[in-house]
C-alpha cells in the first residue's frame, strides 16, 4: 500500500519516491498521516492530486506553528501559577520523528492533581478557550482549531492497567526550573502509552499513528522487557500485549503475517472509525434494545455527561438531568438522533460502506483552502 511505502521511507530515512493516488491520499488524509505522503510523493502523481498534497501540507505546517504558541503560552501560565503538571503522549513523542510535524496531535493532553483541576481550567477559560466533554478521567476545553484534555488520572480501567497508573505523579519526578513532571523510567512512559493504545485496540479501534508512535519510542530507548511483561500480567490482555509488542517491534519489515492487520490500521483512520464503536455497541445487542440503552442511560454515562454527578449531593438533580437529556437529543439533536438509529440498523444489516471523518482539524485544512 502506498500510504504505508510512504511512511516507511520517510521513518527508516529511505528517501524512495511513489505515485499517489485518490485512495492513498484520502486514507492519509483521514488518518492524519498526509505529511509522509508530501516528503514521499513521486513527481509522476497526477497534478491535481500534488496541488491537494502541497495545500494540506502548508496547513499542517502552519497547524504545527501554531500549536507550538498555543502550548508555550499555556505552560508558562501553568508554571507561573505552581500548578504542577505533565504533558502526555504528543508533545513528547514528536521528539522521535524526523519532523514534528509528521506527528500531528488533535488535542494536547496534560495531567494534573485533582485538587488543581478547577484553576488550570481557569487558565484555559482565560485563554479564550470553551469546555467540551467530561469524561471519567479527563475534561476537553476547545478553542478550534485547538483542543487541550486536562486529565487526573492517566489510566482508568483496571483492565487496562488502571491499578498500576493509581497514583500517576509517584511514577513521575519534577523538571528542574519547571512545574512539569516527567516519567522517571522510559519502561513507565512506554507502559502509559501502550496501555492508552490497548484501550483503544480493544474497545474502540485504533489507527497506525499509534503504532509509529511506540515503534519510534523502541527503537529510541533501551527498556527493561522482563518488567514491563510483569505489567502487562496486571491487564486483561496479557497474550494481545505481547502479540501488539512483537508488531511494533516488526512494525516496517513487512512480514507477510502482518500485511493484513496493517492495512486494516491504515483504513481505521486515527482512533478507529465510528463504523468500529458502533459495531462495538451493538456487538451483544438489538438495534432496540441498543436505542433503549441511549434513551435511558445508565449512571456511568449520566456522570460523564453531567459533571455535578460527580458529588452525591447531585443526585438530587438526577430526575431533571434525565429531562435535559431526552430534550437535548429528542428535540434539539432529533436529526442526529434519528440518522445515527439508521445508521446502527445498516450496522446489523451490514450495509454500511464508511463514513467521512469531520475532526476539527479537517476543517481547518477546509479553511486553510486545502
Amino acid at each position: 500500500m502506498v500510504v504505508f511505502e510512504c511512511i516507511k521511507s520517510v521513518i527508516e530515512n529511505e528517501n524512495k519516491k511513489y505515485v499517489v493516488d485518490e485512495d492513498s491520499l484520502r486514507i492519509a488524509n483521514e488518518s492524519h498521516l498526509l505529511p509522509f505522503l508530501y516528503l514521499s510523493m513521486d513527481e509522476n502523481t497526477s497534478i491535481d492530486i500534488k496541488e491537494q498534497i502541497q495545500s494540506k501540507f502548508n496547513a499542517y505546517i502552519l497547524y504545527d506553528s501554531m500549536l507550538d504558541i498555543e502550548y508555550n503560552r499555556f505552560i508558562k501560565l501553568m508554571d507561573d501559577n505552581g500548578i504542577k503538571y505533565s504533558i502526555l503522549k504528543g508533545f513528547h513523542l514528536r521528539k522521535y520523528y524526523p519532523k514534528s510535524f509528521l506527528r500531528f496531535m488533535c488535542d494536547i493532553d496534560v495531567l494534573v492533581d485533582k485538587k488543581d483541576f478547577y484553576k488550570a481550567g481557569k487558565i484555559l477559560i482565560d485563554l479564550g478557550y470553551s469546555k467540551g466533554e467530561f469524561t471519567n478521567h479527563d475534561q476537553g476545553y476547545i478553542k478550534n482549531p485547538f483542543n487541550i484534555e486536562l486529565h487526573y488520572r492517566l489510566i482508568s480501567q483496571k483492565e487496562y492497567g488502571g491499578s498500576y497508573f493509581k497514583n500517576p505523579f509517584s511514577l513521575m519526578m519534577k523538571i528542574e526550573n519547571s512545574n512539569e513532571y516527567i516519567f522517571k523510567r522510559k519502561e513507565d512512559e512506554y507502559l502509559y502509552y501502550y496501555c492508552h493504545l490497548l484501550k483503544h485496540y480493544e474497545e474502540y479501534g485504533i489507527g497506525f499513528r499509534n503504532f509509529i508512535d511506540l515503534y519510534l519510542f523502541l527503537k529510541n530507548n533501551k527498556l527493561d522487557y522482563e518488567y514491563i511483561h510483569k505489567i502487562y500480567k496486571m491487564t486483561s490482555f496479557y497474550d494481545d500485549c505481547i502479540y501488539l509488542e512483537e508488531y511494533i517491534k516488526d512494525l516496517f519489515t513487512e512480514k507477510e503475517e502482518y500485511k493484513e492487520f496493517t492495512n486494516k490500521l491504515l483504513h481505521d483512520k486515527t482512533y478507529g472509525s465510528m463504523h468500529q464503536m458502533m459495531e462495538r455497541e451493538l456487538e451483544h445487542d438489538s438495534t432496540i434494545k441498543w436505542l433503549f440503552k441511549k434513551v435511558f442511560p445508565n449512571i456511568a454515562y449520566m456522570k460523564n455527561r453531567y459533571s455535578i454527578l460527580r458529588h452525591k449531593i447531585g443526585y438530587i438533580l438526577l430526575p431533571f438531568l434525565y429531562i435535559h437529556h431526552w430534550f437535548y437529543y429528542g428535540v434539539v439533536k432529533l436529526k442526529y438522533s434519528i440518522k445515527k438509529y439508521k445508521y446502527a440498523k445498516k450496522i446489523k444489516k451490514e450495509e454500511w460502506k464508511g463514513t467521512v471523518s469531520t475532526s476539527s482539524f479537517l476543517v481547518f485544512l477546509n479553511n486553510c483552502g486545502a
